[in-house]
Parts: C-alpha cells; sequence; structure tokens
C-alpha cells in the first residue's frame, strides 16, 4: 500500500492502463467515466472514503473506464498484492470491498478457461459500471422504497408484521426486477446505502399506517414487528449498528420491534465483526434472525455462537413437505429446536393453505408467503391493517 496525490483534471487511470491497484480516496474527490458513442458519459462521482478500481475488476484486460480527479486528490493506492491482514486493521471497510473486487477477478479467471464470446468481457464490465452509476444516481433521487409481506400468526391469520424488501423504482422504467440490480450492489458496496434507505422508509411507513389504524378505531394500535433482510456486507461494518443507533434515536421506534435477518454467508466470512456487531444490536434491544436455515454447511453452530432470536425455515423444505418426508422431518427438527431454544420460528414461502395446514400440526407459529400475500407497496399495507390487519387464506 502507498498513498498518491494527484491534482484536478489528471487521470488516476485511463482506458488500456494496467489493472492491478484499488484506490481509496482519503481527500477530494474522483469521476469515474465512460466513452460511449463518442461522447464521455459519467457514471459516478466518488468522494472521501469510498473505493473504486480499475474497471471494478482487478485484471489485465483493458477496460472502457477512465477515472479523473475532480479536485485535489489523495489516495490509499492498494496493488493486488497487497490485500493482507494489515489492511484489514487498518480500513476495514476497505478491506470487504477490495476482497469482493478480488472475488470478482477469480471469477474472470475461471471464466477465461472457457473464454466468453469475442466482447462478452467488455460488455459485462460494460453493464456493471453503467448499473453502478444509475445505482448511485438512484440513491441521490430517493429512488429506492419498500415493499410489505406480511408474516402471520398461522392459527389466526392475524398480521405479526411485515419483512421489508428493497425495490427499485425508475421514473423511465417503473420498479426494477432485485436480479437486475442486487449483485451489483453487492459488488459495489452501494447495497449498504440502500439497506439504509429501505430500513428507514420502511420504519416511517409501518409507524404512519398503525397511527392510521389507531385514529380509526380509536385505540392504540396492536405493536407490529418490521424485518429487514440485511446484506452480509452490513453485518462486516460496525457502522450497521450506528446507522440503527441513530435511527432508533431520531424515529422513537421500539428497537423490541426491529428484526434483522441475516444469511449464513454473512457470518462465515468474517465470523469476529460480525459477532461484535450482532452483539452490539442486541444489546439495544434489536431481533436478530438467521435467513435461509437448514440450507448452510454450519448453521447449527452459529445457533451457540452468536447472538441469534429467529429462524428462517428455508423456502426449499416448505416446498417440499407435501412431497418429500425427509423435509417434512428438516421442519420438524427446526421448529423442535426452536421450542428447545426459545427461538422464534418462521416458515417461508406458504403457497397453499394444506402447507399451512401442516406446519401449524408440526407447532410452528409464523409464517409467510403468497398464499397469505405477496409483497406490497406502502399504500396496500396500510390497506391491510385498516381492514382489520388479517390476511385471509
Amino acid at each position: 500500500m502507498y498513498r498518491k496525490s494527484i491534482a484536478p483534471g489528471i487521470a488516476v487511470f485511463g482506458e488500456g492502463a494496467p489493472a492491478d491497484c484499488a484506490y481509496i480516496i482519503e481527500r477530494g474527490s474522483v469521476e469515474i467515466a465512460i466513452e460511449r458513442e463518442g461522447r464521455l458519459v459519467v457514471l459516478a462521482a466518488l468522494g472521501p472514503g469510498e473505493i473504486f478500481g480499475e474497471a471494478a475488476l482487478l485484471d489485465d484486460h483493458p477496460r472502457p473506464a477512465t477515472a479523473t480527479a475532480r479536485t485535489e486528490l489523495d489516495v490509499l493506492v492498494v496493488p493486488r498484492d497487497a490485500v493482507d491482514e494489515s489492511l484489514r486493521g487498518a480500513h476495514p471497510d476497505a478491506y470487504l470491498l477490495v476482497r469482493s473486487l478480488l472475488t470478482r477477478l477469480q471469477a474472470v479467471h475461471e471464466r477465461r478457461a472457457s473464454p466468453p464470446p469475442a466482447g462478452a468481457m467488455r460488455d459485462e464490465v460494460v453493464r456493471t459500471l453503467t448499473i453502478e452509476g444509475e445505482l448511485r444516481s438512484g440513491l441521490d433521487n430517493d429512488e429506492f422504497e419498500p415493499f410489505f409481506q406480511p408474516i402471520v400468526d398461522l392459527d389466526t391469520g392475524e398480521i405479526a408484521g411485515f419483512e421489508a424488501l428493497a425495490r427499485w423504482r425508475k421514473p423511465d422504467r417503473g420498479l426494477i426486477p432485485p436480479i437486475e440490480f442486487i449483485g451489483v450492489a453487492e459488488q459495489t458496496g452501494l447495497i449498504r446505502e440502500i439497506d439504509a434507505m429501505v430500513l428507514t422508509s420502511a420504519w416511517k411507513g409501518l409507524a404512519a399506517a398503525q397511527e392510521a389504524v389507531a385514529t380509526k378505531h380509536g385505540r392504540a394500535a396492536k405493536p407490529l414487528f418490521l424485518s429487514i433482510n440485511i446484506a452480509a456486507e452490513n453485518f462486516v461494518d460496525m457502522q450497521l449498528v450506528t446507522r440503527v443507533r441513530e435511527l432508533l434515536g431520531t424515529t422513537g421506534f421500539d428497537p423490541a420491534l426491529l428484526k434483522l435477518e441475516i444469511t449464513e454467508s454473512g457470518l462465515i466470512n468474517s465470523p469476529e465483526i460480525a459477532y461484535r456487531v450482532l452483539t452490539e444490536l442486541r444489546a439495544m434491544g434489536v431481533s436478530i434472525a438467521l435467513d435461509d436455515f437448514g440450507t448452510g454447511y454450519s448453521s447449527l453452530s452459529y445457533l451457540h455462537r452468536f447472538p441469534i432470536d429467529s429462524l428462517k425455515i428455508d423456502r426449499t423444505f416448505v416446498h417440499a413437505l407435501a412431497s418429500s418426508e425427509r423435509s417434512r422431518a428438516i421442519v420438524r427438527t427446526i421448529a423442535g429446536l426452536g421450542q428447545s431454544m426459545s427461538l422464534k420460528v418462521i416458515a417461508e414461502g406458504i403457497e397453499e393453505e394444506s402447507t399451512a395446514d401442516m406446519l401449524r400440526e408440526m407447532g410452528l407459529r409464523y409464517g409467510q408467503g403468497y398464499h397469505y400475500s405477496m409483497p406490497v407497496g406502502r399504500a396496500s399495507m396500510a390497506a391491510m391493517l385498516l381492514a382489520g390487519g388479517v390476511v385471509s387464506s
């Protein structure tokens, strides 16, 4: 690692330069641009604390992107062979992002074993950089919003809470499917900002809907929890603790009603940091759910290592209940495990009443899925609550 100062207007790198470094901005700002149809299109303007790489891939392939200093720029230059534990200690956020870039590099090398059609690599890099630029613009223009899927009491059909899911609504295209942008958001680290925006908006939306219910009935609404799946990148970032603490302070929302969901990948990559993050969140009163439970290699070991409150049974087991005795045995085991450890267990992917019946017989209390409701926007979520908060089956 070494530091480099660059004057305004000077290129940090240009198309065709060796791509063997990542850059962490310490002071100033940089502009990432791409030439398209003879004109330069700015994809992103980055500032202090942000990281960028040559074409977002640390390989030796020519790239279409250029990076130019907009102001006096000081960057920490991280060569590909310098990503080690010293970087993790000095710049933990940067370490994770650089590791993400290196993971993509490995994927590039693997693809080279079976070369893609001519131009496919360049097209993929252009696509990634273009989506990254659009994501940054979307964040600046508040284009991300929560959709809400009810989590219901299987016995009564009453809504116990909602899972908030990130959706991107572009003015010129409408809703963008998550599959089109989540991967790039995770690779670039922008998923952290998206999660924070969606969490804040979902929280405010649910609070407003419950206030409307209270006004309608002249009494306090039944408290409902809010569950949101947080990207693995967030759970190895102490800034998540700061953001949640600030949100609790500014909104007054009861932390006991906030449930953050994490997948096994969020624990396995950096377990020490994840443990610190989860422990501090639990100290605030926030609940932690382990999502897609039963699909990972070490799911059981996490229950005694990390402060987990809830388990979400992966939909693959739920879908196979009627046809697979093995899936039924797995679900029964998870239900019993949850009961013995005082963990709340939620079944995902319920699509038929017969499935809900089987889950009830196994002792499951909570579930979600299209049988009850698909994820809906804020207005439809509020309408559900005003109609009585019971999802018909």
